[in-house]
């Protein structure tokens, strides 16, 4: 009887240690892209997820792992029933780390991986423009980068396009309608991007010659291309730094759901018939 008992206990504590599984783990997006920081600005999100099990979520020290020193997790520390939720906070270092970053961070639960999440961003050196100390005159005198709205606006009204399904491997491109609406020459210093999976190229006309300025009223396409390397639903931002002396960083939210193929399988299924050896 004692020893059936020792076994029974050693049986409940192996099946405890491994009722937890990764879909008890419902988040509502595991990645995030900040878009333009500057040197020094606080980045930080948090992922919310629903515990749809039936077990109760703990999550301890050793549960919640980032993939470097520059970046703080931090995560729901009470115990989370079925049907509660909680979070998992990232946040990112931008001191001293100009230029593009992509990281992450992992959420174990008793040894074993159930998600990880993404953070990404480009941080742009402290000796950026601060458009807040120009004053209202030099403004008006600069270059103005505008985006038509016939384009897809997000709703605060920044632009954005959603290409879509795409197949894995695919780039596909989309042509935003720009035109500068200032009184100087508007200059397209660069763009970057967290995942560095977006081109773009500034065309005076559809199919017609590279440009990298654009003169005051006149208009152009801003071709950019998307090709993201994860599976599943994707949003990335381009920030394209200008001479905008009232926003000298536009950013540009993409959007794209990658397919292993977009073509149609058959549900029809070859038989092969086996046939005896020797006939």
């Amino acid at each position: 009887m004692k020893k059936l008992s020792i076994f029974l206990s050693i049986s409940l504590l192996s099946f405890s240690s491994f009722a937890q599984k990764a879909e008890d783990f419902q988040f509502s997006s595991d990645k995030y892209d900040f878009g333009a920081l500057v040197e020094g600005d606080a980045a930080s999100h948090a992922f919310e997820f629903k515990n749809i099990g039936k077990d109760t979520i703990t999550l301890e020290a050793s549960d919640v792992r980032a993939s470097c020193g520059c970046t703080t997790p931090d995560w729901t520390k009470t115990p989370i029933l079925p049907g509660q939720t909680g979070v998992i906070k990232a946040l990112y270092n931008t001191q001293g780390r100009p230029g593009a970053f992509t990281k992450t961070v992992t959420v174990m639960n008793k040894g074993n991986v159930m998600k990880v999440v993404q953070i990404k961003g480009v941080v742009f050196p402290k000796e950026a423009p601060d458009t807040s100390k120009v004053d209202v005159a030099t403004k008006e005198k600069s270059a103005k980068l505008a985006i038509d709205k016939s384009a897809h606006l997000t709703i605060d009204g920044k632009p954005e396009h959603q290409y879509g399904k795409i197949e894995r491997n695919q780039k596909i491109a989309y042509d935003f309608k720009v035109k500068n609406t200032g009184k100087s020459t508007l200059e397209v210093f660069r763009g970057q991007s967290g995942c560095n999976c977006i081109f773009y190229k500034l065309y005076d006309k559809k199919g017609g010659t590279a440009i990298e300025k654009l003169e005051p009223g006149k208009s152009a396409v801003l071709e950019v291309t998307y090709g993201p390397f994860n599976d599943g639903d994707n949003t990335d931002k381009l920030i394209l730094v200008t001479n905008d002396g009232a926003s000298p960083y536009t950013t540009l939210t993409l959007s794209a759901n990658v397919v292993e193929s977009l073509q149609q399988k058959s549900p029809l299924i070859e038989e092969k018939t086996n046939v005896p050896f020797g006939k």
